[in-house]
């Protein structure tokens, strides 16, 4: 894995806010996040699902920010529950 990231996108980053979007969203959502993340806070996934009318958000264990290399288990296994579960 690369880093790899466009500079003047990222100098901008900050003004960059899609919050207003998330509700235009309309299919099934999953939101993952590993729980020892230094980037991502509970809080903001929180906030993400409570926008978000169809979001399952799932914190894996033992992950940092990357949880399908920190846990691949525990991401596989929400990854294919949330696609193999049937619509709301």
């Amino acid at each position: 894995m690369t880093y790899r990231f466009d500079r003047a996108t990222l100098a901008q980053f900050d003004n960059y806010d899609e919050w207003s979007n998330l509700k235009r969203i309309r299919c099934p959502v999953l939101i993952l996040y590993g729980e020892h993340s230094k980037l991502i806070k509970p809080d903001i996934m929180r906030k993400m699902k409570s926008e978000l009318n169809t979001a399952t958000l799932v914190e894996i264990p033992r992950a940092g920010h990357l949880p399908m290399l920190d846990n691949p288990t525990a991401f596989e296994q929400a990854l294919l529950g949330f696609c193999l579960s049937e619509p709301a």
